[in-house]
């Protein structure tokens, strides 16, 4: 496998689990090092107990869970209050917020700037608040809304004293990842990002998943590299794409960048292992 070159490396990574592929792992630290970020996802028609569980298993095997938290299923402030401080109590350290797609908000909350401007989060004592980037925009909300996104949530880390980061949805056109935190920098963002990526994977399931999380565009780009294309017959490997952006990891780069998440669409242990083995 290339490695990195010591000019430049991500700080680390992390990787994400559905409820229900956590259930066909017995134990996460025989495979994977003690504190890694693991991402809980909290998809439709998943249950807040089956995440509630994941992450109680995360915990018990020496892992740090980042539960993902949907605005717009959040009835209600009491409602927000009871999830946090469960979380609290299993002492999770940073949650992910999204808005989710839901077009009819449960209750008062439509977006992630919500939930984090209740004050609920800085009241249970979780300030590491992760947020959602979109490197290529997203069909659900205008350029100019999520360019407003950004700021407000530099507004709010900045005057609540939070630790929030951007986290992004995936994609496969560095110069497109660069561009974008060029972009929102030069606008004044300062808030970290972690660069979503997707792990190696059958290329017509990671087809699949592009689509339906609109990134077409740098799908587009990938599937043109014709040189490559031989080797995308039957699976997508990200080396290329990570060790493409490692340079702009480093101090002398000035951005943004902080560590790469990596979407297990190909199976959560082989991303995992793969993942160890890159950043070895």
């Amino acid at each position: 496998m290339k490695t990195f070159d010591p000019k430049g490396k991500p700080k680390s990574w992390s990787i994400e689990i559905t409820p229900k592929e956590s259930k066909t792992i017995s134990c996460f630290s025989t495979f994977l090092d003690c504190d890694t970020k693991v991402n809980v996802t909290n998809l439709p028609k998943t249950s807040v107990t089956d995440i509630f569980a994941t992450v109680e298993k995360l915990k018990h095997d020496g892992m740090n869970p980042v539960p993902h938290i949907t605005a717009r299923t959040v009835i209600d402030e009491d409602d927000l209050a009871r999830i946090v401080e469960k979380y609290a109590t299993l002492e999770v350290s940073e949650v992910l917020i999204i808005a989710g797609n839901k077009f009819q908000p449960a209750g008062s909350f439509s977006s992630s700037s919500d939930l984090i401007s209740s004050g609920v989060f800085e009241h249970f004592g979780i300030i590491n608040l992760g947020v959602a980037g979109h490197p290529e925009g997203s069909p659900d909300i205008t350029q100019q809304q999520l360019e407003d996104a950004i700021d407000q949530k530099n507004h709010l880390a900045a005057s609540r004293g939070l630790n929030i980061f951007l986290e992004t949805q995936f994609c496969f056109d560095a110069q497109r990842i660069i561009d974008w935190e060029k972009a929102i920098r030069d606008r004044g963002n300062s808030l970290p990002i972690r660069v979503g990526v997707a792990g190696p994977t059958k290329l017509l399931s990671l087809i699949n998943f592009a689509i339906k999380a609109g990134v077409g565009p740098s799908l587009k780009f990938l599937i043109k590299e014709r040189d490559k294309l031989t080797k995308l017959v039957h699976s997508y490997d990200p080396t290329d794409l990570i060790l493409s952006l490692a340079p702009q990891f480093s101090p002398e780069a000035n951005t943004c960048l902080e560590s790469i998440h990596f979407y297990a669409f190909g199976g959560f242990r082989k991303t995992a292992e793969y993942a160890q083995e890159l950043f070895k």
